[in-house]
């Protein structure tokens, strides 16, 4: 579920592992308004400011900070297996490990400074075990994991208003980061 806004948005999602409910921010690596996700990674790059801002994170240890690369193939998204770049709580986040993480998401990218594409990578579809060089490109995500015990529609609704009262610092962040 998202609310399909181009550039950052507000989602849902049930996660399949543990079929539970997240709540998040997303950017997409998708051309939108000249590649904001390119923005953002590129001036992280150049001065990190989510380290700090992480610290300042109501509960941080309750928020997620996932990254993926996407492979292409016309308009879908083939399963791939280096599909996961990071999966951590941002009380872990320092300088160092953002950093790592940045590069390779920019890796995901071509192009240049001025003008942002799809990067070319060599991945692994995950249904036939296929190496091949795909257009690739960076997705981020912040969630917060909703209890399973939110299932009623009202505690679903206090639990998805306390998950946005976190995560907006960082839903304000990513837009004015990757903002043109």
């Amino acid at each position: 579920m998202t609310d399909y806004r181009d550039g950052v948005q507000w989602h849902a999602v049930v996660w399949p592992e543990d079929q539970a409910l997240y709540f998040g921010v997303n950017l997409e690596g998708l051309t939108y308004d000249g590649w904001p996700i390119a923005r953002l990674l590129r001036r992280e790059a150049e001065s990190p400011q989510l380290p700090e801002l992480a610290r300042l994170i109501r509960d941080p240890d309750e928020v997620i900070l996932r990254m993926t690369r996407d492979a292409w193939q016309a308009a879908i998204r083939p399963p791939i297996e280096e599909w996961h770049i990071c999966w951590r709580s941002l009380i872990d986040l320092d300088e160092d490990v953002w950093r790592v993480i940045v590069e390779e998401c920019l890796g995901c990218l071509g192009g240049t400074a001025r003008a942002a594409s799809r990067g070319r990578q060599a991945v692994t579809l995950k249904n036939s075990r296929e190496r091949r060089e795909m257009p690739t490109s960076p997705h981020l995500h912040f969630w917060v994991k909703i209890l399973d015990e939110a299932r009623t529609a009202r505690r679903l609704e206090g639990a998805i208003r306390e998950a946005s009262l976190t995560l907006l610092p960082l839903y304000s962040w990513v837009t004015a980061r990757s903002a043109p």
